[in-house]
C-alpha cells in the first residue's frame, strides 16, 4: 500500500567537497548532483549485495574452521554447490516461467 510506505530522508555531503568531483567532467559532475540521480543512486545502493545474499542464504556467513586451507576448501565447495543449485533451478523453471520472471523468482526459492 503506497500510503503505508515509510518516508526516507537522504543526507548527503555533495557540494561540500569540490575535490570529490574534480576528476569528472563538468557535465558528469552536474549529472551526479541532480536530485533524480541522488534518489536513483540511493535506490540502487543494495543491488550489489544481492548475489552475496543468495550465497549467504545458501550457506553460512562464518566459516567453521580455524585454518585458512580448510576454510578455503569449504568455501570453494560451497561456491560450486551454489552454482549447481542455481543452474538446476534455471533448468527446472525454464519451461514454466519466461526468462525475466524466472530470474527474479529464482533468487527467492
Amino acid at each position: 500500500m503506497d500510503f503505508a510506505r515509510p518516508d526516507n530522508i537522504i543526507l548527503t555531503n555533495i557540494g561540500i567537497n569540490d575535490k570529490a568531483l574534480a576528476g569528472c567532467s563538468e557535465e558528469i559532475g552536474k549529472g551526479l548532483t541532480t536530485l533524480e540521480s541522488i534518489i536513483s543512486n540511493h535506490h540502487q545502493r543494495g543491488a550489489d549485495e544481492l548475489p552475496h545474499r543468495g550465497l549467504k542464504d545458501f550457506g553460512f556467513e562464518e566459516l567453521p574452521f580455524k585454518r585458512f586451507a580448510a576454510n578455503s576448501a569449504l568455501y570453494y565447495c560451497m561456491i560450486i554447490a551454489f552454482f549447481l543449485f542455481e543452474t538446476f533451478k534455471e533448468d527446472v523453471l525454464e519451461e514454466v516461467m519466461p526468462g525475466q520472471l524466472r530470474n527474479n523468482v529464482s533468487g527467492r526459492l
